[in-house]
C-alpha cells in the first residue's frame, strides 16, 4: 500500500479550509453523485405509518462550484467561492421524497463566500458550514457515499444539534502552528426574523484541531439561539448547546479507525406532541466509530453508533402509543453502516452501501442530510413525527427504523 493509492481514495476532503497555494486564478468544480437505492422505514409505534420498501433514482451531494484567489501582494491574497447544490435526478430543489432541499435549488446554496487570507489566517463572510463537519476525521457520507450514521452530524432525531450549513455567517479560521488550529464562527441570524424588532437569534461555533503523526483529533463546540418570542427582549428563548470531541488514527495508509462522542442540549425547549413541554431541558449524549481501509483499489467503509435515553423530559405519556411513563422513555437509537468503494481513478468510484437505524419507540432518527429521507408523510406531525428543531420538516413516525441499500456513481471534476 503507498501514498497514490491513498490519494486515489480521498478525491476530496471535508476538512478545514485549505490556504490557496498560486498566485491568482478561477477554478470549475464539482460532483456527480447519483444511484438507484431501496428505502424503506417499517417498525412504527402507531400502526399505520410503516413506509414500506421503495425503490429510488437518489442523488446525494451533487454540486457545480467556482472558486478563486487573487494575489494582493505582501503575502495577502482575496477569496472566493461560490457552490451550489444540483439535484441531478429530478432537476428540481426538492430532495427524495419531494421535500425541499435547503442545499440545492438556488445560486450559492452550498458553501459560497468572499475574504481575505494571509499569514493572519483566513477571514470569509458569506454562507457555510458550522460545527457538523468531522474533516478528515470523518469524510464517509461528506466525500465517499450516499449517506451515513446520522449521529455523525447531530440529527438524533428527538434532540438536535438544530446546525448545519448556515447563511450570514462570519467566519475566521487561524493558521496551523504547531499542528494546532481553530475556526470561530458566528452567525447574528437578524435576517431570519422578519418583522421581529427583537431579532436577536444567533449562532456561534468554535472548533479546535491538533494533527501529529498519525493522530488527528477535533472538538467542536456551538449554541443556538432562537430569537424572543413576541418581540419581547426578555423572554425565554429556546437554545441548543452542542459539544463533540473526535479523534481518529491513521494505522496505515488508507487505513483509518475514528472516534466520536456528542452532547447535544435542548433549553427552554417549544412544546412537542407526545414528547416535551414548553421550557424543558433536554439532554442526550451519543458515541460512534468509523473504519475505512484500502484493498489494492477497493476501499472497506464500516460504521456504528448509539444514542442513550434522552433526559429532562416533563410531559407524561399519552400522546404516542405504546410509550409508558415519561415521554423520554424509549428514546435510544442506534444506527449501522457498511460499504465498499471501488476507486476506478481519482476522480470516479462506484459504490455499494447498507444503511440501518434502530429507533426507540418513541424515537424517530432519520436520514435527513440532504433531504435523503422519504418517509415525510404530512400526518406525521400529529403523530409524533415531527423534527422541530430543523423548522418542523416532517419525517419518519417514532418508532420506524429506516433502512436503505444502495448502489452509486461519483464523479469529480
Amino acid at each position: 500500500m503507498n501514498k497514490k493509492i491513498m490519494a486515489l481514495a480521498v478525491t476530496s476532503v471535508f476538512a478545514a479550509p485549505a490556504f490557496a497555494q498560486a498566485p491568482g486564478g478561477v477554478t470549475l468544480y464539482g460532483r456527480a453523485n447519483l444511484g438507484l437505492d431501496s428505502y424503506s422505514a417499517v417498525g412504527a409505534t402507531t400502526a399505520g405509518n410503516d413506509f414500506k420498501s421503495r425503490m429510488r433514482v437518489f442523488d446525494s451531494g451533487s454540486r457545480l462550484g467556482v472558486r478563486g484567489v487573487e494575489d494582493l501582494g505582501s503575502g495577502l491574497r482575496a477569496v472566493f467561492q461560490i457552490e451550489s447544490g444540483v439535484n441531478m435526478d429530478n432537476g428540481t430543489a426538492q430532495g427524495q421524497g419531494n421535500q425541499a432541499n435547503t442545499s440545492s435549488g438556488f445560486l450559492g446554496s452550498r458553501p459560497s463566500w468572499v475574504g481575505l487570507e494571509g499569514g493572519f489566517g483566513r477571514l470569509t463572510f458569506g454562507r457555510t458550514d458550522i460545527w457538523w463537519g468531522n474533516g478528515t476525521i470523518n469524510q464517509t457520507a461528506a466525500n465517499y457515499i450516499n449517506t451515513d450514521i446520522p449521529l455523525l452530524t447531530g440529527s438524533v432525531g428527538r434532540v438536535n444539534a438544530g446546525i448545519a450549513r448556515q447563511s450570514n455567517v462570519v467566519q475566521y479560521t487561524s493558521p496551523t502552528i504547531n499542528g494546532f488550529g481553530t475556526t470561530l464562527s458566528y452567525q447574528p441570524n437578524s435576517e431570519n426574523a422578519a418583522g421581529n424588532v427583537n431579532a436577536n437569534a444567533s449562532i456561534a461555533g468554535v472548533t479546535a484541531r491538533w494533527a501529529s503523526g498519525p493522530i488527528n483529533t477535533q472538538v467542536d463546540w456551538s449554541t443556538v439561539r432562537a430569537a424572543s418570542p413576541s418581540n419581547t427582549v426578555n423572554a425565554t428563548r429556546a437554545t441548543n448547546k452542542n459539544l463533540k470531541g473526535s479523534v481518529g488514527f491513521t494505522y496505515a495508509p488508507g487505513g483509518q479507525i475514528s472516534f466520536l462522542a456528542m452532547q447535544l442540549r435542548n433549553s427552554d425547549t417549544t412544546t412537542k406532541a407526545g414528547f416535551s413541554t414548553q421550557g424543558d431541558d433536554l439532554k442526550q449524549s451519543t458515541m460512534a466509530v468509523s473504519w475505512e481501509h484500502m484493498f489494492g483499489k477497493i476501499q472497506a467503509l464500516a460504521g456504528a453508533g448509539s444514542a442513550g435515553s434522552v433526559s429532562g423530559c416533563t410531559a407524561t405519556s399519552g400522546a404516542v402509543a405504546g410509550v409508558s411513563g415519561s415521554t423520554c422513555n424509549d428514546t435510544k437509537t442506534a444506527a449501522y453502516m457498511m460499504g465498499l468503494r471501488y476507486i476506478a481513478s481519482k476522480r470516479t468510484s462506484i459504490y455499494v452501501t447498507y444503511n440501518q437505524i434502530r429507533n426507540g419507540a418513541n424515537q424517530n432518527m432519520d436520514y435527513t442530510g440532504g433531504s435523503y429521507t422519504s418517509a415525510n408523510d404530512a400526518t406525521n406531525v400529529t403523530t409524533g413525527g415531527v423534527n422541530s428543531t430543523t423548522g418542523g420538516v416532517p419525517i419518519a413516525s417514532v418508532g420506524v427504523d429506516p433502512r436503505v441499500i444502495g448502489l452509486g456513481f461519483q464523479h469529480n471534476f
